[in-house]
């Protein structure tokens, strides 16, 4: 699905425990790897630079989990800057199509703006983001770990309401399927809401919501995807974090157009609540223009 990977990580979000995983991230497809750790720009610090034995401990810091029996090619860069401007650079120079962060809780503000990196990279990188709490991967034994990278990309989640921006999602899962490999199951999770269509019944909402997913899952099972369909009633994101929950998924995938942006913060969209909320690692698709 995905085979070239930019994983950040300031040492401290569980994300540089995956160097560990490398072998197991072969199994699921990928074929290079980038762990980027980014020292921040402190103005009070006056002129900003990165010193030669900084740059050794953060590369030995992750060079030391790498096996030695690598099955993939592994690149470490340390860089000083803005932090999404190194994540861009690093990005471009690797030629990532996939970019692993973690979740900046370290303040009820970032927490409520998804993090200002993930909010800044929204908006200007055409590159999917896959998101992931630090805790998930924090408590996990190597074991757990290893196995949960090898299923990464495995069995996916799509939150499907017959919109744009859901079947905008489906053609990036099918383009990345069609090349044979991560991708197996999609779960289908469509969740209505009484209001959306009053006049009709309870198992009326159900057939017709069911018949909307038929296109969704024609075209996944082009590119080889089996799919699962679960339809639901009640509030949209506690349906889907219910559904996750219940399914056998490894991440989310959701894509937007305007998570970043003003609005975002002001009126949060499903995407923005799903990123804030869930458990599970989201795959984040920029809607490209």
């Amino acid at each position: 699905m995905f085979q070239r990977l930019l994983i950040c990580t300031d040492l401290s979000d569980g994300l540089h425990r995956l160097a560990r995983c490398v072998n197991s991230l072969a199994d699921a497809g990928v074929t290079h790897v980038t762990f980027l750790y980014s020292k921040p720009v402190v103005e009070s610090e006056g002129i900003p630079r990165l010193e030669p034995e900084e740059v050794e401990a953060a590369t030995a810091a992750i060079q030391r989990w790498i096996p030695e029996n690598s099955r993939l090619e592994v690149a470490i860069d340390v860089q000083m800057g803005q932090i999404a401007d190194c994540i861009l650079r690093a990005a471009d120079k690797y030629q990532a199509d996939l970019i692993l962060l973690g979740t900046d809780s370290k303040s009820n503000l970032n927490e409520k703006l998804f993090g200002s990196t993930t909010r800044d990279l929204a908006k200007k990188t055409k590159i999917p983001l896959m998101i992931f709490r630090p805790q998930l991967l924090d408590v996990m034994m190597l074991e757990e770990l290893l196995l949960r990278c090898q299923y990464l990309f495995k069995r996916v989640l799509i939150p499907y309401d017959g919109s744009a921006t859901s079947n905008y999602v489906v053609d990036e899962i099918h383009q990345l399927a069609s090349a044979k490999s991560g991708v197996e199951v999609c779960t289908l999770c469509w969740v209505y809401s009484d209001h959306n269509w009053l006049s009709l019944s309870g198992t009326e909402q159900q057939e017709i919501s069911n018949e909307k997913l038929i296109p969704a899952e024609t075209k996944l099972a082009e590119a080889g995807v089996k799919t699962h369909r679960v339809v639901r009633h009640g509030n949209a994101l506690e349906g889907i974090l219910t559904t996750a929950q219940e399914e056998d998924i490894s991440a989310i995938a959701i894509a937007s157009s305007s998570l970043g942006k003003l609005l975002e913060w002001t009126t949060p969209s499903l995407t923005g609540q799903l990123i804030r909320r869930s458990w599970y690692p989201v795959i984040f698709f920029p809607q490209k223009k």
